[in-house]
């Protein structure tokens, strides 16, 4: 008999694996009430709740709704958090993914390698002879922002104050336990939106060749309804450009030298390194669960699921079925096929899968190119979140090449 689960508590954060194996194969659909929804561990049924039209991803109206009239700080969050696009079901979500999926074509990503190249071997450069490395601070956070940076027109020298209102904005998306999260999250909203809305300002005056300026077009045309939606856009796409792409490269570096035999095949074969990040995305995915509220009755899994329900959908535990996936407690850097939900499904699979590929692809290999050992300094410390998977702090030994 499965009981109730804690799924903040500190040791679950750190390794949800036992518990997720243990709900596959005996309550794969579980009614929780300490999170109150149902939640999913079986590849097949996670497939199907994350593809499924009955399963809406508005869960930010609903929760604003209900906690604004008497909560201060949640009611500042309601002019913008509940525009973001992957808070929308369609028709909404699909003219809002339409102005911003212009940015993140293979065209548009891959024009992008000689940029991305370029700031991973500044970055590794500061790496060298130093002996406090923290892989987070160092490397993993400041590559995907300063990439997604320069796609909306931010400056270099904001980029650190875009990582402290990310970081704050996170306490509220991420569903974290902290108790001031709802009063640092608006303050963060309203910074990044009032620092967007001068940006918007500033490309009407003086258009440029980046994606902010093509968002400002599409604004003048009629795409976005109003300049809040826009924003509010903006701010989504600065705070998932970084947040999972710098988790994937964090639990990445982790993982490989947690598996010597896996890091020594990558470092022998550099090739591997389109396959290597599809294996790290599927044995540690950053994007731990996605939320849903039923729209209506539905089946799932042979349990009745009532409208108004919510329902976790734990990519993690479906990413490790062993009815999809041979051994899926190992790492294997050459797995094929490899069919993971980490990037989602559906009219809501990610649109930055492209550059997360791109940015992970290239630094991975020019990390072990660069050293030649990597060890541990300290066991991880983990984000007590619910809807990703995210180191705090690595703290990493590096001997170079």
């Amino acid at each position: 008999m499965v009981v109730d689960l804690d799924l903040t508590d500190p040791e679950h954060v750190r390794d949800p694996y036992p518990v997720f194996r243990v709900l596959r194969e005996s309550s794969p659909v579980h009614r929780s009430e300490h999170l109150g929804g149902w939640l999913l561990t079986r590849y097949a049924d996670v497939d199907r709740a994350i593809r499924s039209p009955v399963l809406s991803v508005d869960t930010i109206r609903p929760f604003v709704a209900a906690r604004a009239p008497h909560d201060p700080d949640v009611a500042r969050l309601e002019r913008l958090a509940p525009l973001w696009a992957v808070f929308n079901d369609p028709p909404d979500h699909t003219r809002l993914r339409t102005a911003l999926q212009h940015g993140f074509t293979n065209r548009h990503v891959a024009a992008l390698a000689g940029f991305v190249t370029d700031v991973a071997r500044r970055l590794l450069d500061g790496l060298q002879g130093r002996a406090d490395v923290e892989l987070v601070r160092d490397l993993a956070y400041p590559l995907p922002a300063m990439v997604i940076a320069r796609l909306l027109g931010v400056a270099d020298a904001d980029v650190e104050r875009f990582k402290a209102w990310s970081d704050d904005l996170g306490e509220f998306v991420t569903t974290s336990t902290h108790a001031d999260r709802y009063a640092r999250a608006a303050g963060a909203m309203e910074e990044m939106g009032d620092h967007f809305a001068g940006l918007v300002a500033a490309r009407r005056r003086a258009p440029a060749d980046d994606l902010l300026t093509g968002l400002v077009d599409a604004l003048d045309r009629g795409v976005f309804a109003t300049e809040d939606e826009l924003v509010s856009n903006c701010i989504l796409l600065l705070f998932a450009g970084h947040e999972t792409t710098t988790n994937l490269l964090t639990s990445g570096v982790y993982h490989l030298v947690r598996n010597p035999d896996q890091l020594q095949r990558l470092r022998d074969d550099p090739s591997l390194a389109p396959v290597t990040v599809e294996e790290l995305l599927r044995y540690d995915n950053p994007a731990h669960g996605l939320t849903r509220i039923a729209a209506d009755d539905l089946d799932i899994g042979g349990v009745q699921v009532s409208r108004g329900d919510r329902v976790f959908a734990f990519v993690t535990a479906a990413n490790r079925d062993p009815e999809v996936f041979d051994d899926p407690e190992r790492l294997d850097v050459g797995r094929r096929p490899n069919r993971h939900l980490s990037f989602g499904a559906g009219i809501h699979y990610c649109l930055g899968a492209p550059l997360a590929r791109l940015e992970a692809t290239i630094v991975l290999p020019m990390l072990l190119e660069r050293f030649a050992d990597i060890r541990l300094a300290d066991e991880p410390s983990w984000k007590p979140l619910l809807v990703l998977r995210s180191i705090e702090a690595l703290p990493v030994e590096l001997a170079p090449s």
